[in-house]
């Protein structure tokens, strides 16, 4: 099953702005929870989905390898940081990253990465966001020249 991603929109048929509740009972209530910070982050399908909420509509979906991930017909978790940055920086004036993340605001897209000498440097997590959720935290980011 591949899941594609619209940016600010949803990925497949998880949209952004559901209420928790809502995508809770989507997902037949086969899910778990894990507090971080203020925020309560629900797992689904074993962890490969994560929602993390403002408000209690979901503000960032995130989807974890080995799920298949398309974005305009690009296979997301079979490209390395640096065929992601290539591909997506055309598209986006707004990028920010460091060695473990790349994130395009203006897309709505964000990549986390396990980086080391001998691990290879493809995502772990692509997340889809809503503009108020990155706009709220962008100043944890370094932005990309």
């Amino acid at each position: 099953m591949t899941i594609n991603i619209t940016p600010f929109v949803g990925a497949g048929n998880i949209k952004l702005g559901t209420e928790r509740a809502k995508l809770r009972e989507q997902y037949q209530n086969k899910y778990s929870s894990r507090k971080s910070g203020d925020d309560v982050i629900d797992y689904f399908l074993n962890n490969q989905i994560t929602a993390d909420y403002d408000d209690n509509k979901a503000s960032f979906i995130g989807l974890n390898a080995p799920l298949k991930v398309e974005y305009n017909g690009l296979d997301l978790f079979n490209m390395s940081y640096e065929q992601i940055y290539d591909a997506l920086s055309v598209k986006s004036k707004d990028v920010y990253g460091d060695i473990s993340s790349l994130t395009f605001m203006d897309l709505g897209i964000t990549f986390y990465f396990e980086r080391g000498n001998d691990i290879p440097n493809f995502p772990l997590q692509v997340g889809i966001f809503t503009r108020e959720y990155y706009r709220n935290s962008m100043h944890t980011f370094k932005r990309i020249e």
